[in-house]
Parts: C-alpha cells; structure tokens; sequence
C-alpha cells in the first residue's frame, strides 16, 4: 500500500465517502483529489460550497 493509498483511505473516512480506486489511480493533483470528494459528495446528495452559485 503506497502513500496515496494511505491518503485515500484518509480521505474517505474524514468525509464518509467511498472513492473506486480506478478513479483514485487517476488522480495526480490536489485538484483532481478535490474533484474526486466533490463528486463522492454529489453522488451522495450532499450539497457542498462548490455547489453554491453567488
């Protein structure tokens, strides 16, 4: 288990989300990490700030 694994796992506990490790393998940035909460989030029916219009 490499350290984005680690991190992952970290990830999906902080925020209750579950991240398929295809979509983890692809993320290289913070951003793509990021992008990959906020779809986890959505496909939740969670609304998050990203979602706010302003």
């Amino acid at each position: 288990m490499g350290m984005e694994s680690v991190l992952v796992m970290a990830v999906e506990e902080a925020f209750r989300i579950t991240i398929a490790d295809q979509d983890a393998s692809t993320a290289t940035t913070a951003g793509d990490l990021r992008d990959l909460i906020l779809r986890a989030l959505r496909d939740q029916d969670v609304q998050t700030d990203a979602d706010q219009s302003g």
